[in-house]
């Protein structure tokens, strides 16, 4: 007798009975759910039609379905249990969850297999992910390991997290990080250590864009490992791997893919850019340039609420207690520095956002003295600010990233890394209560420096002039 199979989108919670045909598409080690002793394990299945649902099988049954549901094996099952499943945990447009328990029919097929070939991911470009900002959207990736970091421990709000991270390098010879934390950490991390061979290739599935320690992917309560994928994404990365060994030895000696691009690592003045090069340039979205900075909108917030782990921004009052859908920890709303600036230099200039850390040395303001400012209905002294910018020179990173829209192109420039100094410093300018006599040959090199920013940038007039009131300087003629 033939059985009827169903496909996955027809199983819901009725209690009609029914049988799918399916392939284990992702499987999780057994990992403690948060501080619980009890564990869980998630399978991932999908039918011929390509969907796939999330199974759940928790404890004491772990133990028993131990050697069954292997990664890329056909099974038909019965009888699980079926739930529905909130929003913001639905993966994969199926509305229901499944857990698997003793009472599951279920059986391994030998012949009419669902074939590996319909088993497609959509794996994340790691060039992408270095140019997009934080998302709560889940991406999988698929890479070759070549490090290790040292496994570290911090405490936030009285709970320690642990944190294990690898370098993943791809066959476009660029490195990510990727960050497993607390539990995950524990069961996931256990896959890529027991790897027999070296350099091994993984899938890493359900990851969030993370910004510790910089940009990197980070994993999630469903994110999954496999080693060796029996995919023919994989299959074609072996054959790159092959290729390209003396390559990737060379990258994992270098060992300074763990340097994240944060405020304490100096800027390499290497390839300094313009202002102007960087508006015309289409290919490269990462620039390192030495400009000045101002502040145009006087009306900002300057600050936002965010998660105190890691910093999305949520739409809530400071201290409120929540699950942060990106990291999917237990947080706190607290204020991070937010700050919309005009940077510019003789070619031109862009406006550009800066965020954290950065943006409260630029205010010389904290972000909770900003909160504080803006829930009192006081503002920050934008005007003194500025005073303060004026003759500084910052060497900076600034991001490009498009967004593309219906009829035009758009981009968004964020500040990555900020330093005050560049290839130039100019003198710090006296409180007006002090009075300066300059010599003849500081007034003729100031005189000569007023004149080439004028020929070359003549929205810097206003700031001369005040430059010139400080030194006690007779204006040119040219103004």
């Amino acid at each position: 007798m033939t059985t009827e199979y169903v496909h996955i989108e027809d199983v819901d919670t009725s209690p009609k009975k029914w049988t799918v045909k399916v392939i284990v598409h992702e499987k999780t080690q057994p990992r403690a759910s948060g501080n619980s002793p009890n564990r869980h394990q998630r399978v991932v299945f999908m039918d011929e039609k390509g969907q796939k649902v999330m199974a759940t099988i928790y404890d004491p049954d772990i133990k028993l379905f131990k050697d069954e549901f292997k990664l890329g094996l056909t099974y038909i099952i019965s009888n699980a249990k079926v739930k529905h499943l909130e929003d913001k945990y639905n993966r994969f447009n199926y509305p229901y969850q499944w857990t698997i328990h003793r009472g599951v029919l279920f059986k391994e097929l030998k012949e009419e297999v669902i074939p590996m070939s319909i088993v497609r991911q959509q794996f994340v470009s790691f060039a992408d992910l270095q140019t997009r900002g934080p998302t709560s959207e889940r991406m999988d990736i698929l890479g070759i390991v070549i490090g290790k970091n040292e496994n570290r421990c911090f405490v936030s709000n009285n709970v320690q997290h642990t944190v294990k991270e690898f370098a993943i390098m791809n066959e476009e010879n660029k490195v990510i990080i990727l960050s497993l934390w607390n539990n995950v950490a524990e069961s996931e991390s256990k896959v890529i250590e027991d790897a027999k061979q070296s350099f091994p290739i993984i899938s890493a599935s359900a990851l969030v864009y993370s910004s510790f320690r910089g940009p990197s992917l980070g994993s999630t309560p469903s994110t999954s490992i496999v080693v060796d994928p029996q995919i023919p994404e994989a299959q074609i990365l072996t054959t790159w791997r092959s290729k390209n060994m003396k390559a990737i030895i060379e990258t994992a000696a270098a060992k300074d893919y763990f340097v994240r691009d944060d405020s304490s690592t100096p800027i390499s003045t290497a390839a300094l850019s313009t202002i102007a090069g960087i508006a015309a340039e289409v290919k490269i979205d990462k620039f390192t340039v030495n400009a000045f900075i101002k502040i145009t909108d006087y009306n900002q917030r300057l600050f936002y609420m965010g998660c105190e782990k890691c910093y999305s921004g949520i739409g809530a009052d400071f201290n409120y207690a929540y699950t942060c859908v990106a990291c999917k920890e237990a947080t706190v709303a607290k204020p991070r520095g937010k700050l919309q600036i005009n940077v510019y230099d003789s070619t031109g200039s862009l406006d550009v956002t800066v965020f954290g850390q950065q943006a409260e040395e630029i205010l010389q303001l904290s972000a909770m003295k900003c909160m504080e400012l803006y829930n009192t209905g006081n503002v920050a002294p934008i005007e003194e600010i500025n005073e303060g910018l004026v003759n500084r020179l910052f060497l900076m990173t600034l991001r490009k990233k498009a967004k593309t829209l219906a009829d035009a192109t758009l981009f968004n420039y964020t500040v990555m890394k900020l330093q005050t100094g560049g290839s130039v410093e100019l003198h710090t300018l006296p409180s007006t209560s002090e009075s300066i006599a300059p010599s003849s040959l500081e007034t003729e090199a100031f005189h000569t420096w007023c004149i080439i920013l004028i020929i070359t940038n003549m929205h810097l007039i206003i700031y001369i002039k005040e430059a010139c009131m400080f030194f006690n300087l007779k204006l040119l003629s040219i103004f």
